[in-house]
């Protein structure tokens, strides 16, 4: 009986162990360091509003103060545009990234469409977290290395203040899930044999 407990504790952990490393596997290459281009424009048009050569993004505070390609940095904000209508920015984090629109005067916001284009993100999954955008709201899609968002503006009260969240994680490797799986049935290997020594 003393021998089985042991052997079962044994199987537990080893299974744990696998368990554990695929939440850890997941989240290891993120995308702090990496490499990300953004594009904002409104109602339709073409100009770029996070490229500063357009005169919108603020001096300082934003990464995209240079050049509306950068690195991903934490706790840095990448992206921003402000013209003292509303302040908009972009920020990221290793696993994620928030788009926040700051209504300095009314009464109406125009549709704006953001892309945010980085190696990184190809065979990433990608949620939408949350969203207090009015109007319907962000929509968001991910095709290849490219993140498009869109929202269609509308009626909206100076100090609004709208965020919304995505996250963006590595989908784990083949080998990962095979680990977990094995974890996992080792798990209830181990369970199965407790059950039959306390039966």
């Amino acid at each position: 009986m003393q021998l089985r407990i042991h052997r079962n504790h044994a199987v537990f952990v080893v299974a744990s162990f696998g368990l554990a490393l695929l939440p850890l596997h997941a989240g290891a290459a993120g995308l702090t360091g990496t490499s990300v281009t953004g594009t904002l424009t409104f109602s339709g048009g073409t100009t770029n509003y996070y490229d500063p050569a357009n005169g919108f993004v603020p001096s300082s505070g934003y990464l995209n103060a240079s050049s509306p390609t950068v690195t991903i940095a934490s706790p840095a904000v990448e992206f921003g545009f402000n013209d003292n209508v509303n302040l908009d920015f972009a920020n990221f984090s290793a696993s994620q990234f928030t788009i926040e629109d700051v209504v300095e005067t009314g009464p109406a916001n125009a549709p704006f469409t953001m892309t945010f284009t980085d190696a990184a993100f190809s065979g990433m999954a990608f949620a939408k977290v949350s969203d207090s955008f009015t109007h319907g709201g962000l929509t968001a899609t991910l095709v290849g290395n490219k993140v498009t968002i869109n929202w269609a503006g509308g009626t909206v009260t100076a100090g609004d203040d709208y965020t919304s969240t995505f996250t963006m994680v590595p989908v784990p490797e083949p080998s990962t899930w095979a680990l977990a799986g094995l974890g996992a049935a080792a798990l209830a290997l181990a369970t199965r044999r407790q059950f039959r020594a306390q039966a």
